[in-house]
């Protein structure tokens, strides 16, 4: 026996999904998967836009909308919105054109064979002020806001919401407590909760005070 559902105004046919494939843990992805993209196809269709635009094309929202966009023959760009591992999952490239930050991530993505006439070297503006040091007032205002003391030494985390985000984590702390004389600054990811709740329980547990 197969799977049917009732999605909207369509009727899922899941066929040929076997209901042993169904009831397994994996089914539930699949499913949403679905629904997902029925969702943006929609979108599309409806909206007929000039471009599609996405930040990751290899994640199934943005291959999505590439894909669907290119059957209706609307273009597709895809704007580098964080560095690249250096790991095949980064590739295949769905999108017509591709943003890049740089050569470095040029030569990652022609590694793994992407062809070159869909990379576009751009730079990215918001990693533009990295080349201008901090201005005193600046460093003022953030020493400021975070309640941190100028002469105190500091490491800076930054998060991945990835499953190994505790063990990283916990391995961090205990290197810290090693340097009495550091403070620990978490720089929690986007998409991540911004209470940041995950983190200040783990340091309680560590009873870890000198952390922002």
């Amino acid at each position: 026996s197969f799977a049917k559902f009732k999605f909207n105004d369509v009727n899922l046919d899941f066929s040929p999904i076997p209901i042993g494939l169904v009831k397994s843990e994996m089914f539930p992805f699949i499913k949403d998967a679905f629904y997902l993209s029925y969702t943006l196809y929609k979108i599309l269709s409806k909206t007929s836009p000039n471009l599609v635009l996405v930040s990751d094309d290899t994640a199934l929202e943005g291959k999505a909308s590439v894909l669907f966009g290119r059957q209706k023959g609307i273009k597709s760009l895809c704007i580098q919105h964080a560095a690249l591992a250096d790991h095949p999952a980064i590739v295949p490239i769905s999108s017509d054109k591709f943003a890049i930050y740089g050569e470095e991530t040029y030569k990652l993505l022609r590694k793994y064979g992407t062809p070159d006439k869909y990379l576009v070297i751009t730079g990215s503006p918001k990693y533009d002020n990295v080349l201008d040091p901090p201005t005193n007032e600046q460093k003022s205002k953030l020493y400021n806001q975070l309640d941190l003391d100028p002469n105190s030494k500091y490491f800076v985390f930054c998060t991945q919401p990835i499953p190994q985000s505790e063990k990283n984590f916990r391995a961090i702390f205990e290197a810290t407590k090693h340097f009495q004389d550091h403070w620990l600054i978490v720089k929690l990811h986007p998409g991540e909760p911004t209470d940041g709740l995950f983190y200040r329980n783990i340091a309680k547990e560590y009873n870890f005070d000198r952390f922002r």
